[in-house]
């Protein structure tokens, strides 16, 4: 996606968040705390630390910004699930902790318990191996796995993530038995694949490019940024999408009011021309969305993760 098109999509959303009021002229006035599920340095950090200056300038107020790793995110989820729903304290997430893991185990919150506030990007994962595989198309690794039932092997970086979900779609929706290894780190995985001891994974597709592997098919909606050639998994005939959305969510109960001016602002700090070129250097695509569109991508995704997970026999409902 080009930059003008993310400035088009970042406008647009601002355009639909400012119809849902205005903001209360006293909101903020004290820091805001902002929790991450995840490890300093790692994707969802780097982008929540590259909007912060742009985010206080635009709020007038300090963000506090606080690392609470562990147990997939689940514990930072629950943090803020429980937090005081005054507007002072937000998680910025990928969707996993929110709308994956309260399906795969009991936990102390549910999808339910969190209010979308704003969608900062948009992530597409393709179906990666390795450039000595033996499959060059999506067709050939489904075919080798129809011919070799648990012989395919296609990794994770752990229960509930990502690239688990590609492997439970490959194995419940198109059919496939599939033998499915969990890793830690996806580094890890991305040495294995390279050194032959995988035989594949399901990836963010820029992965791909900063290790030279071979995509066989895009996750997303659209085809994958700069593999032109590569297609979808619908236009492959199958009804699948997984992409991963980073933004802020607030505990139920936070005012309107404080919610879009909060949104508002990090639709203007998408703009900033530093932010956005930091962004870019990162791999990250801006995809802004706010009020009513991004809680419409929230629970439509917490209804596709359920139903998927339920038709797997993992999910222990909600």
């Amino acid at each position: 996606m080009t930059t003008a098109h993310r400035v088009v999509s970042v406008i647009a959303g601002l355009t639909m968040a400012a119809t849902s009021g205005l903001a209360l002229a006293d909101y903020p006035d004290r820091p805001i705390t902002v929790l991450v599920p995840f490890n300093a340095g790692g994707t969802t950090d780097l982008v929540v630390r590259t909007l912060e200056p742009a985010l206080e300038r635009e709020l007038g107020a300090e963000i506090v910004i606080r690392n609470v790793t562990g147990a997939a995110g689940t514990i930072a989820a629950a943090e803020a699930m429980q937090a005081d729903a005054d507007g002072y304290t937000l998680f910025f997430t990928p969707k996993g902790p929110v709308t994956i893991q309260p399906l795969l185990r009991p936990l102390p919150y549910q999808s339910d318990d969190f209010l979308p506030v704003a969608e900062v990007s948009v992530t597409t994962y393709a179906t990666v191996v390795g450039q000595d595989s033996e499959f060059n198309s999506f067709e050939e690794l489904v075919t080798y796995a129809q011919e070799n039932p648990g012989n395919l092997r296609l990794a994770s970086t752990g229960i509930g993530t990502m690239p688990h979900l590609a492997v439970v779609a490959l194995s419940h929706m198109v059919g496939l038995d599939i033998k499915h290894i969990p890793y830690k780190a996806s580094g890890e995985v991305t040495k294995a694949i390279m050194g032959g001891e995988l035989d594949g994974t399901t990836e963010m597709s820029y992965v791909a490019e900063q290790f030279d592997l071979k995509v066989l098919s895009c996750w997303g909606q659209e085809r994958c940024d700069g593999y032109p050639d590569v297609p979808t998994m619908k236009e492959l005939g199958y009804d699948v999408v997984l992409e991963n959305w980073l933004g802020f969510v607030a505990p139920q109960g936070v005012p309107e009011e404080y919610v879009t001016k909060f949104a508002e602002s990090v639709g203007v700090a998408l703009q900033d021309e530093s932010v956005m070129t930091a962004l870019e250097n990162q791999k990250v695509t801006p995809a802004f969305l706010a009020g009513e569109a991004f809680q419409e991508v929230y629970e439509n995704d917490a209804a596709a993760n359920l139903e998927l997970l339920s038709s797997a026999g993992m999910s222990v409902g909600q």
